[in-house]
């Protein structure tokens, strides 16, 4: 599935981590507000399901004492939660209140907001648009003097090109990330940059180097409690297994996403563990076993807002369907794929 979003928390997660402790003149949050809101980026970090239901508490119980500014933080996490979640027109009315009440974006929330916006646009089929979003995070960030925004807004940049197949492009950025996520040390980051940039090797055919990476940052979430983050980076490498040809390998990673996407009862990742085991049970021609996976991501698909995942859906269906001989069904099926994919931008999409 070329968009699901396995970059979602992972160039955009810091952005939050010291949103609080730089902050431009008169815009400072008051002590109890910062306490608060470092509490929930260390839900974050392991759970962005807690921190969600954090931060709506937090707006509900505070939301007529708070400024502007202090909304906006508030909203602009909303937001990106949502986003994390698969639901985009939620995420876009979030990021827009955010963006609203805040009034200027230079500064670390305003970068934020970009990430986020930029990653919505390019999930939804607007590569052009949210390529200019990341060239404004890297100026702003750049601006302000901030290195640790400036290193993610580099791999938000890299991650557009990469799922875009401009993997020159790619490197390039990573690269620009990954000097500085060294420079300043940061393990959590590079682990992000790792599964990041494994996309990239896995494109360019290098799937030792790919995989290799993969596993270096799954082996770094695992020790540290990271789950969230491990279950996206083992479908990251159940796709590159996958591509490999290393379908009984790709068979266990699906299944260790599907094992922690049931333990975060989170519906769109339990949806994309069964719809890639389906895929992967097709390529080893078990229809019985693909039609069951299919029927499970089925039960939940109605909730599924991208137009790169309806468009997959329908065509495992059609897959499905030409294997019953049902050529009438199959051709229908494929239309509806066909219709999805005529509104993307076609010269980043010849794959679809």
């Amino acid at each position: 599935l070329k968009r699901f979003p396995t970059v979602l928390k992972l160039f955009l997660f810091s952005v939050f981590m010291c949103v609080c402790s730089q902050l431009l003149a008169n815009q400072v949050h008051p002590s109890w507000l910062k306490t608060e809101l470092d509490k929930a980026d260390n839900l974050n970090d392991r759970n962005p399901n807690l921190s969600l239901n954090f931060v709506k508490k937090l707006l509900a119980d505070h939301k007529n004492e708070l400024s502007d500014y202090d909304l906006s933080a508030l909203y602009s996490r909303l937001g990106t939660y949502h986003f994390y979640f698969g639901q985009y027109e939620q995420s876009l009315k979030l990021l827009n209140k955010s963006k609203k009440l805040l009034k200027t974006l230079n500064n670390r929330i305003g970068v934020s907001i970009l990430l986020t916006h930029g990653m919505l646009l390019d999930s939804t089929g607007k590569a052009s648009e949210s390529e200019d979003l990341f060239y404004q995070a890297i100026k702003i960030s750049k601006e302000i003097e901030d290195l640790e925004i400036l290193a993610n807004s580099y791999a938000g940049l890299a991650g557009m090109y990469d799922l875009n197949h401009n993997d020159v492009e790619a490197l390039k950025y990573y690269q620009k990330a990954y000097v500085i996520v060294q420079e300043l040390n940061d393990e959590l980051d590079m682990a992000y940059l790792n599964t990041n940039m494994a996309s990239v090797y896995a494109n360019l055919k290098d799937f030792n180097k790919a995989i290799s990476l993969q596993n270096t940052a799954i082996t770094y979430f695992k020790n540290n409690d990271y789950k969230y983050d491990e279950m996206l980076a083992h479908y990251s490498q159940a796709v590159i297994y996958k591509r490999d040809k290393q379908f009984e390998r790709a068979l266990v990673s699906y299944n260790k996403m599907l094992d922690l996407s049931l333990e975060f009862n989170e519906p769109s990742k339990v949806y994309f563990a069964n719809i890639g085991i389906s895929m992967l049970y097709l390529k080893l021609e078990n229809f019985k076993k693909a039609l069951e996976y299919w029927l499970q991501a089925e039960q939940l698909f109605s909730d599924i807002e991208g137009p790169y995942s309806k468009a997959h859906h329908y065509l495992v269906k059609a897959q499905l369907e030409v294997n019953d001989k049902n050529t009438k069904l199959a051709f229908n099926t494929v239309s509806k794929a066909q219709e999805i994919i005529f509104t993307l931008e076609q010269d980043k999409n010849l794959d679809m």
